[in-house]
């Protein structure tokens, strides 16, 4: 879910824009999300925003602020994680997802060919 105001075709032109996401546990495979936002971190919620210029109608420079937090924190249990009821050997219970919160800036300069 989203906004954008503007669009990027020719030289003088900017637009911002700012979306909110939700990615689940298990909701998509994560070898190919995003892998900025969340820091391509299942099980993780926040917000993207943009703003783009164009010096010309070939070169454009992108700013992007990616915040994201846990989308369920601390969820623990199962075999995956060590909690086999049980098992002597499993006394220890690690998370299914890192309860985590993220902040990445970045800055890119793109040029169409």
């Amino acid at each position: 879910m989203g906004l954008k105001f503007g669009e990027n075709k020719k030289a003088g032109d900017f637009s911002l824009s700012a979306d909110y996401r939700q990615q689940g546990i298990s909701s998509i495979d994560p070898n190919i999300n995003n892998s900025n936002f969340a820091l391509s971190n299942l099980n993780s919620q926040g917000w993207e925003f943009n703003l783009a210029y164009n010096f010309t109608d070939f070169l454009t420079a992108v700013l992007t602020l990616y915040y994201s937090h846990a989308l369920h924190p601390n969820l623990y249990g199962g075999f995956a994680t060590g909690n086999v009821p049980g098992l002597p050997s499993t006394s220890s219970q690690f998370p299914i997802a890192r309860d985590r919160q993220d902040l990445v800036f970045q800055a890119n300069l793109l040029m169409k060919f």
